[in-house]
């Protein structure tokens, strides 16, 4: 296991890549579902209630939205080990 400082790029600039990565590649609406889901707390059935969907609508879009956000976080490490190589 790597120590916490010896990182070639650090967590902050790792979590800023990824930050700026998701905001490209997710819709608004995957945005949406994501932060209601997981910051919120609320159900799938309460976000189809709320933004008047189907519940099976919610489920495929925040799956869709979670693989998207796995295919980032393995360019953001892509990314980190490149800078690494590059010392």
């Amino acid at each position: 296991m790597r120590p916490q400082g010896s990182a070639s790029v650090s967590e902050s600039a790792r979590s800023d890549i990824l930050r700026g990565i998701l905001s490209a590649g997710l819709t608004d609406t995957q945005q949406l579902y994501l932060t209601m889901y997981f910051r919120e707390r609320l159900s799938m059935r309460d976000i189809a209630k709320r933004c008047g969907v189907n519940v099976s609508t919610v489920s495929r879009t925040i799956s869709r939205a979670s693989s998207r956000l796995k295919n980032a976080e393995e360019l953001c490490r892509l990314i980190t080990a490149a800078s690494g190589r590059k010392q």
